[in-house]
């Protein structure tokens, strides 16, 4: 290419006369030939490159994506060659991949290790604490904050102090009894002892009624002397009777709020906000989302959009923006504060609960290298989910019809005391705890079919009159039962989520404790890799001992099994044929009184 491709020529008569001969206009010709030429034979050489090349490699049937690739490679070369995109002709271009960036808050988490014997901060010596509540603590047992605890409670302690600075929402990811718990109780209680008048301040929601009855337990007893009044609404009751717990009118008709804290179900709350009109919200400083994850998952229920409309109301404004303007108004910020052993980590789902500048802390078990040395902590170094270093995780492959047996092993090898068991599903639980009780344990038995009260199955386990409690997954949420010495899986857990919170029964605030699942052979491989997904060390693998001499009375405990199966559905049967039968009896009375009323 030379300069007089990009010579402008002005028009001038003169030149123009001079130049327009046949000779000059011959030359001009010849040049452009000449260049038109050379980019011919340039193209010629490069097509005859790559034939060389596919020729000089064996031969092999051509996949359609490689074909695909082929043409992008044709039609780019053939741009690229000319410069310009033909009219009509697509340009295919290769799709760029879009790499997933997680928000600022969620890759940079306040770590904390989860190590209960070093770094032990005494109850006295937590600076802002009360003294009504250390010495309180002290009176119940506790000597030292767990590191959880230790974590928290500083900060949600000097969150709310200044009045023109919205505080952040704090979500808290530690493990099951690591001490979540108190970590949210205790600054509430100190916030709020302060108050001249009774209104709903903090509100506890949790899925389960268990749990709610489990935390407004530990509420009311660090509410003691401080004249903050706890409720509980979860349905237990009728509304009319909770109703009468939570306001009283008096006799000029001015409502007057009996409760500080609420401790709720999602589904009770959004009852009493659409029935109870006396229900006043809007002084609600403190939302606790405890057992988050599985909260999230109920947020399709709109139980938060219905009690934010109940928070913001009666004049008080929604929070605006972060900016200067809104910054300078003295408003009440609502602080959300979200608890879980396994906290999401996808940002659609945490948007939904509509969180303000949020921080994430995570409590994690220490990491140890190959000679047991603690490492320092670093950001690859921190797993999405953490166990206690205090409980011990084992595996069992075996067939399904011997799964009673080993579990009968388990316990006499052990000495296990106290183990709670978990199946799939109710009739699972039913049937393995008819053999348990046959092969000559104290077993007991917990899912919705069972129609006993489940305080009354875990008293009975916590005194130890109870030595087995057979359940499905209904009690791997957040029941703290006391001195558990195992947790065993008779049915491997399908979700990692679930395998969590089922040995987070045991090993709970230092304690020792031993997981022992039990696994089918095609199960083993898939187990492994839901424990490497989740950033868990694979576990060992538990030898039992005196199975083969246990089959003969294992064989006896399955036939009398079966005869019980047997006797119970034939009572079930008859049962059910009495029922029907007085049904068809009303009805037939029913229709000989409506015809005497017409005669």
């Amino acid at each position: 290419m030379s300069d007089d491709d990009f010579t402008v020529e002005r028009f001038d008569p003169e030149v123009d006369a001079q130049e327009n001969n046949q000779d000059t206009i011959l030359n001009k010709l010849k040049k452009k030939l000449s260049k038109k030429r050379k980019l011919e034979e340039e193209i010629k050489i490069a097509e005859k490159s790559e034939v060389d090349a596919e020729n000089a490699e064996p031969k092999k049937k051509r996949s359609k994506k490689e074909k695909k690739n082929d043409k992008k490679k044709d039609g780019g070369s053939e741009n690229k060659n000319t410069g310009f995109t033909p009219l009509g002709q697509h340009m295919q271009t290769s799709k760029k991949k879009v790499s997933r960036v997680l928000p600022y808050w969620l890759l940079n988490p306040d770590v904390a290790e989860l190590d209960f014997l070093s770094n032990q901060l005494p109850v006295k010596q937590l600076k802002g604490l009360d003294g009504v509540l250390t010495d309180k603590l002290e009176k119940l047992g506790f000597t030292f904050f767990f590191p959880v605890q230790r974590q928290i409670i500083p900060i949600l302690l000097t969150s709310g102090q200044n009045q023109y600075h919205r505080p952040n929402d704090v979500c808290v990811a530690a493990p099951t009894g690591s001490g979540k718990t108190l970590a949210f109780v205790l600054p509430i209680i100190q916030s709020l002892k302060s108050r001249m008048v009774p209104k709903v301040r903090a509100l506890v929601v949790l899925p389960t009624q268990d749990l709610a009855l489990q935390v407004y337990k530990v509420f009311n007893v660090f509410c003691e002397g401080t004249g903050l009044r706890v409720k509980l609404l979860t349905g237990q009751q009728s509304l009319a009777q909770e109703q009468t717990d939570l306001f009283r009118v008096g006799r000029t008709g001015l409502v007057h709020h009996l409760a500080d804290i609420l401790v709720v179900t999602p589904g009770r709350l959004v009852h009493h906000i659409r029935e109870t009109k006396q229900l006043d919200l809007t002084a609600l400083r403190y939302l606790v989302i405890d057992e988050a994850d599985r909260m999230i998952l109920n947020i399709s229920d709109d139980w938060l959009n219905v009690l934010e409309s109940a928070v913001y109301s009666g004049g008080r404004c929604r929070p605006g923006p972060l900016n200067v303007v809104n910054a300078r108004r003295s408003e009440l910020a609502l602080q959300k504060l979200l608890f879980s052993a396994t906290l999401s980590q996808d940002p659609d789902k945490l948007e939904q609960i509509n969180l303000f500048e949020p921080k994430l802390f995570r409590c994690v078990v220490p990491v140890k290298d190959l000679e047991g040395n603690v490492k320092e902590l670093d950001d690859g170094d921190v797993a999405e989910f953490s166990i206690p270093a205090e409980l011990k995780q084992f595996s069992l492959v075996t067939e399904v019809g011997r799964k009673p047996l080993l579990i009968s092993c388990i316990i006499d090898q052990l000495k296990l005391k106290s183990a709670l068991v978990f199946t799939k599903s109710n009739e699972s639980t039913h049937r393995l705890s008819l053999v348990l009780s046959n092969l000559g344990y104290s077993c007991g038995e917990l899912s919705s079919d069972v129609k006993v009260k489940r305080k009354k199955v875990l008293a009975h386990l916590r005194s130890g009159k109870i030595k087995v409690l057979v359940c499905s997954d209904a009690l791997a949420r957040g029941i703290d039962v006391e001195n558990l010495e195992a947790v065993i899986s008779y049915d491997c857990p399908q979700f990692i989520h679930a395998y969590i919170h089922r040995v987070g029964r045991t090993g709970r605030a230092g304690k020792e404790g031993t997981a022992i699942t039990l696994l089918e052979p095609s199960q083993k491989k898939s187990f492994n890799k839901m424990l490497s997904d989740g950033g868990l060390a694979k576990v060992e693998e538990l030898e039992v001992e005196g199975v083969e001499d246990r089959l003969e009375t294992f064989h006896q405990a399955l036939e009398q099994t079966k005869r019980q199966l047997q006797q119970q559905l034939e009572e079930q049967q008859q049962q059910n044929k009495q029922q029907n039968h007085h049904r068809r009896q009303m009805e037939k009375n029913g229709g000989t009184k409506r015809k005497n009323l017409l005669v």
